[in-house]
């Protein structure tokens, strides 16, 4: 057997980002143990821009509701409710 763990998004910490921008910590060192990737939800406000930034880490995107536009390698691409940008 595994080990699982249940978390409920309702009963998670939310970091406030500025702006109206919260983040939902899901999974991560200090709430899942020994794992290798960090997993949360991000709610942005409409109209919300986020200046072109960098991670110390990959990062993988989906779109879970509205629409966006997001600029990776010099490119903007509009996306849509579940398009996703790939880890890295």
């Amino acid at each position: 057997m595994t080990d699982s763990n249940l978390l409920k998004l309702d009963e998670q910490p939310v970091v406030k980002r500025g702006d109206g921008v919260e983040t939902t910590l899901l999974v991560g060192r200090d709430r899942c143990g020994p794992v290798k990737f960090t997993s949360g939800l991000t709610r942005f406000p409409a109209d919300t821009k986020v200046p072109i930034h960098h991670h110390n880490c990959d990062e993988q995107v989906t779109l879970l509701e509205g629409d966006a536009q997001v600029e990776i390698d010099g490119k903007r691409t509009r996306l849509q409710r579940y398009d996703r940008t790939r880890a890295g």
